[in-house]
């Protein structure tokens, strides 16, 4: 029924500027409708403005929608804040990954390893990021979950990132240099941690060290059978005699480490306090960062030196000569 009026209508229809008017009234007479030329032109306009109305509405509805989506977005890839000094992708085509490696070898800063599909990432320092790739993409020596991605997902599903470059300054000491880089990535690492966990492989938030990580119980029980007994690297072994005689030589006289140390006053004076009335007396050790912020005490130079990862007598050396440990801390005595 439409399309036969329809084509009736159109029939009886004159599209030009001087009869189109008339034209349309001529319809209306037809129909049989007794509609004032005004009452006409109100209701035309009436439809005009509810198909502008409709097609605003669609228009708003599709803007929303997709500003919903951009929002969206963006708050599922958290890494869209850290900065892409460069970026290298395609890791598992060869001439991609050694022009990464020639790019960023030798530089020294902050970078990043993100998994594409999850945003996961890794962050870290190093005064040769091309070398630190080498241990992390290649040999794997580095961050079990990092690696464990590495082998699930394959490196096609990750980027490099290079975050902050850092520019070693002649005028400060190595360990200067070294804290200055420890301090950049320590700032990225403060923004990793306020994270979700599920957006990191980071386990450690200190830079530099293993502060705030401890092993489960299941894996300390691991690490001890597996060097208990038999399992031990010195079961079993004696020195001989003459073995001995050449430990004993290798550190006499001028080889030895505290050959020609004199103690400081002030170690002299903790060395009498400690003997004087208490023979019982026990010296414990303290941590500090370089800038002198407390971080730990231990009942024994052992016990610092499990923590810190180094020697007793590495421990003992670094209180004697206040020497930088590890380029973050500093060691010393104190009476207990």
């Amino acid at each position: 029924m439409q399309i036969v009026t329809g084509v009736t209508l159109a029939m009886h229809y004159c599209p030009s500027i001087d009869f189109a008017f008339l034209s349309v009234e001529h319809i209306i007479l037809l129909a049989g409708v007794n509609v004032s030329p005004t009452v006409f032109c109100e209701q035309v306009s009436m439809y005009l403005a509810i198909e502008l109305q409709s097609f605003a509405v669609y228009i708003l509805d599709f803007s929303i929608s997709n500003f919903t989506v951009f929002c969206e977005e963006i708050t599922d890839d958290p890494t869209a804040a850290l900065p892409h000094i460069l970026e290298f992708g395609n890791l598992h085509c060869t001439d991609a990954f050694k022009a990464m490696i020639t790019e960023l070898k030798g530089v020294a800063g902050v970078y990043a390893i993100i998994h594409i599909a999850s945003r996961k990432a890794y962050i870290g320092s190093t005064q040769n990021i091309g070398l630190r790739l080498m241990s992390h993409l290649v040999y794997g020596s580095c961050n079990p979950h990092l690696q464990n991605a590495l082998a699930l997902y394959g490196l096609s599903a990750f980027v490099v990132r290079l975050v902050e470059e850092y520019i070693f300054d002649p005028n400060l000491t190595d360990e200067e240099n070294a804290a200055n880089l420890l301090a950049l990535e320590q700032r990225w690492l403060n923004w990793l941690f306020a994270l979700p966990r599920t957006y990191r492989y980071n386990n450690l938030p200190v830079a530099g060290s293993s502060l705030g990580y401890s092993h489960t119980e299941s894996a300390k029980a691991k690490m001890s059978a597996a060097k208990a007994g038999e399992q031990h690297p010195n079961y079993g072994k004696n020195s001989s005699e003459k073995t001995r005689a050449l430990m004993s030589a290798a550190k006499a006289g001028e080889n030895n480490p505290n050959y020609g140390n004199t103690a400081s006053e002030e170690t002299r004076a903790l060395m009498s306090a400690a003997k004087a009335g208490n023979t019982h007396a026990t010296k414990s050790v303290s941590v500090y960062t370089l800038d002198g912020a407390f971080v730990q005490s231990f009942p024994s130079g052992s016990a610092a030196a499990e923590f810190l990862g180094i020697t007793p007598r590495a421990v003992s050396n670094a209180i004697k000569r206040n020497s930088v440990v590890k380029r973050l801390y500093r060691v010393s005595f104190s009476i207990q």
